[in-house]
């Protein structure tokens, strides 16, 4: 674990800011704002949806456009059956992870036991199912 002094850039209120390790998820742990003022930001903005959310997809080329979660989906099923053996984030995965982060962009690499390989990015799917672009 490692924690880091700060001070609320709202209140100036000086705290400490866990950076890493179990419990950094905690929805008032914050690098900008203090436990309770994060408690207040968190409770103004409860009612407001998410527009979007993040997804790790293969990466297909001919996705530059807008396309629903499904037709990527069938499109992939599509790619696949030419060209790799399981889609390891449904299916299980007895291979090993890389996390990469290129031009701030994250992709993963699976690669497998047989040493086939799939590259994902994190696409950006917005409230409608629909792939918008890179997260």
């Amino acid at each position: 674990m490692i924690l880091e002094a700060h001070r609320c850039i709202k209140c100036n209120t000086k705290y400490d800011y866990q950076k890493s390790g179990y419990g950094c998820g905690n929805e008032l742990n914050n690098s900008q704002y203090c436990p309770g003022c994060m408690k207040i930001i968190n409770e103004a903005l409860k009612d407001v949806p998410k527009k979007f959310h993040s997804e790790h997809l293969p990466i297909l080329d001919e996705f530059s456009r807008k396309v629903s979660v499904e037709e990527f989906d069938k499109k992939f099923d599509e790619y696949k059956k030419d060209h790799i053996v399981a889609y390891p984030v449904l299916y299980g995965f007895d291979g090993k992870v890389r996390e990469l982060f290129i031009n701030g962009r994250e992709y993963r690499e699976y690669i497998g036991s047989n040493e086939e390989t799939i590259i994902t990015a994190k696409y950006e799917i917005n409230q409608n199912d629909e792939v918008t672009g890179l997260w």
